[in-house]
């Protein structure tokens, strides 16, 4: 799929190359890294990934059933993958059963072979037996990996604004399912899931955690929010130098206004006319200009301000390639916030059509009419026959 490299003199100016691709310190807060110019310094770039790990088996929902085999010495196969970046072999992965404590260490396999400069670009598989009787008495299977520079994963995370390389152990948590009062089967939760899912004992710790009224979740509630509009590539007038490193207002020097935010720019609505009644999807592929740009997504049909993708974090072209068409699974593919979605809201214009559904064309008067009918007779000969 690479199909263009181009070498530059100058460093990338792409969005995402700044307000994406970085790590910042912990103490960083969405405000102070737009103030402070955190976005432009650069010991923070991502050029490498860290070592990380997970697992593939047990899967999510798993479920294992216990047997008097199981008892008897039986064993359970635990894999994973691992990687590792700059080309960096992985050299051991290893599981714990008691939250971290102790470590044993797996078989690792190498699906490929170094490069002549002895690079391993590919990740790796690894995987662990373990007796039943041993996941019987654990709360969670714990997995993390080295590579050949010896880094190894974090038993915690560590909060970022971006939540960048966040590589702790990865763990899975063994719920317990009893009948009669002995273990019959064991399930298994990862802690999220791919892409859009909904799952994982993560999310569900989030759930309960920000229902739960506190100063500490209040203030974190107003960071997350504050972490999407720092990330507009509109900023807040941080100067950047030639050379591409970082570089604050010069003292004395009057900073250029801030252009409007996604959300002013939002919060005007599309300048159009609804129309009335449903929109096909003929009449939004006349509409494919910057100018009077129209999609759909999920059934409701949208007209985007051309302000607004200026400011959209993909950029214009991530909008225009989709305009005048169904764009639902391009949006879907793509993900986005709960402040992406009310943002959209505010632009819409209409619905399609209803496809119709299975009893639309059914004569449903007539039908109805002869059912109370069919029961009207029946009921009088019920009658009559009690009279007899």
């Amino acid at each position: 799929w690479l199909e263009h490299i181009e070498v530059a003199e100058s460093e990338s100016d792409n969005h995402y190359h700044f307000m994406d691709n970085r790590v910042l310190p912990v103490g960083v807060t969405p405000e102070s890294a737009s103030a402070e110019g955190w976005w432009y310094k650069p010991d923070y770039i991502i050029n490498e990934l860290n070592i990380n790990s997970a697992m593939s088996s047990p899967a999510h929902d798993e479920v294992l059933h216990i047997t008097p085999d199981s008892l008897a010495g039986e064993t359970y196969s635990i894999k994973g993958y691992a990687y590792s970046g700059g080309g960096k072999k992985v050299i051991r992965a290893e599981i714990s059963l008691d939250g971290g404590v102790t470590w044993e260490g797996g078989v690792v396999e190498h699906p490929e072979t170094p490069t002549e400069y002895g690079r391993y670009w590919c990740h790796c598989l690894w995987s662990f037996n373990v007796s039943v009787t041993r996941l019987l008495s654990a709360k969670e299977v714990c997995c993390r990996a080295w590579d050949s520079h010896m880094n190894t994963q974090p038993n915690h995370l560590t909060w970022n604004v971006m939540g960048m390389l966040n590589n702790p152990i990865f763990r899975v948590k063994i719920h317990r399912t009893y009948t009669r009062g002995v273990v019959s089967s064991l399930t298994f939760e990862h802690p999220t899931l791919p892409g859009k899912q909904q799952g994982g004992w993560m999310e569900r710790a989030n759930r309960e955690a920000m229902a739960t009224p506190s100063p500490l979740m209040s203030g974190l509630k107003r960071v997350a929010s504050a972490v999407m509009m720092s990330r507009s590539p509109s900023g807040v007038g941080i100067a950047r130098q030639e050379s591409g490193g970082a570089a604050a207002p010069a003292a004395g020097a009057k900073s250029p206004a801030p252009p409007a935010s996604m959300n002013d720019i939002a919060g005007a609505k599309a300048a159009a006319p609804i129309p009335e009644g449903p929109i096909t999807l003929e009449e939004v592929a006349k509409h494919t200009s910057k100018s009077d740009a129209w999609l759909a997504i999920r059934g409701t049909v949208y007209k985007i301000p051309e302000a607004y993708m200026k400011d959209h974090p993909g950029g214009p072209d991530s909008i225009m390639g989709v305009v005048g068409t169904d764009a639902t699974l391009a949006y879907e593919e793509v993900g986005h916030s709960d402040n992406a979605e009310k943002i959209l809201s505010r632009f819409k214009i209409g619905e399609l059509p209803k496809p119709p559904g299975i009893f639309d064309n059914i004569p449903v008067v007539p039908i109805a009419c002869s059912l109370v009918g069919a029961v009207g007779m029946i009921a009088l000969r019920s009658l009559l026959t009690r009279s007899r």
